[in-house]
């Protein structure tokens, strides 16, 4: 089982996953920090600049130099579309005030729903469609991507306000009973991520830093869906195990594809032709 950090902003998001993996308290300040025999959780607080500051405190503390170590945002959203203790799958993150974005992939198939996902400074009560609102991720983010990968830095949100139920009418121990009714489908992405990253190789996580800003190329020019990101992220690492071969990007398509299947499909024909 790969190394897993685990980010939370508040004590009653934490509280469910401690018990459920069994992890001890092992510092106070300063902030809490919590470890087990492959995991560790950190409470960072509120806010964008304090999960920035407790993400980079972690990967300082437990050396998280290796770019195999896998991360993972835990906490509660406003969604407008999903009821109330839903989970899903952050697919985009964007920073609401400086428009920084990221797009974090996967490498296997998962059944949570995925949803963009908008970090604000305040409190937000109006939803966009198919979008969740936290104030902590994008801050979670910019620290995690400065010591690990897209492909091993990941969030999930379990909704806590909707068009039905504001943020005002939530307590502590019904943040809790949320993340605890997901702790399944948490365990279950946990295994997966860890799993999946554990077999890769070094030298191929290396290949898809690398290959970061042709992902980046892709994504911003077309919408993939999660099956989508999946297919273009198997096909980008097959570009670099073909070490004669840059990098694709999509600023340089002569023949511009239309939508992400036509992108797939011109990569899949010139990744043959390589072959």
């Amino acid at each position: 089982m790969r190394w897993l950090s685990v980010v939370v902003a508040l004590a009653c998001e934490a509280k469910p996953v401690v018990t459920y993996y069994r992890l001890k308290r092992v510092q106070e300040s300063p902030f809490v920090i919590y470890q087990g025999h492959d995991m560790s959780l950190i409470i960072s607080g509120v806010g964008k600049l304090a999960a920035a500051a407790a993400t980079a405190y972690l990967a300082g503390r437990e050396q998280h130099t290796s770019k195999t170590a896998a991360w993972l945002n835990i906490g509660i959203s406003g969604c407008q579309d999903l009821a109330i203790g839903q989970i899903f799958l952050a697919h985009k993150v964007v920073d609401a005030q400086t428009k920084k974005t990221w797009y974090p992939g996967l490498i296997y198939a998962t059944d949570i729903p995925g949803r963009t996902l908008i970090s604000t400074d305040q409190v937000c009560t109006h939803y966009a469609a198919q979008t969740g609102y936290d104030m902590e991720a994008a801050g979670y983010f910019y620290s995690a991507t400065k010591v690990g990968t897209l492909e091993l830095i990941h969030s999930l949100k379990i909704v806590s306000d909707n068009h039905a139920q504001d943020l005002g009418a939530i307590h502590k121990t019904q943040v809790s009973d949320w993340i605890g009714g997901q702790l399944q489908a948490i365990d279950q992405f946990i295994q997966q991520m860890c799993t999946a990253h554990t077999v890769i190789s070094p030298a191929e996580i290396e290949g898809a830093v690398d290959g970061a800003a042709a992902l980046q190329s892709y994504m911003a020019r077309w919408h993939f869906t999660q099956n989508e990101q999946h297919q273009l992220k198997k096909i980008l690492q097959r570009y670099a195990a073909l070490k004669k071969n840059p990098w694709p990007n999509a600023a340089h398509n002569a023949d511009m594809p239309v939508n992400a299947s036509q992108v797939l499909a011109q990569l899949t024909q010139r990744l043959e032709q390589h072959d």
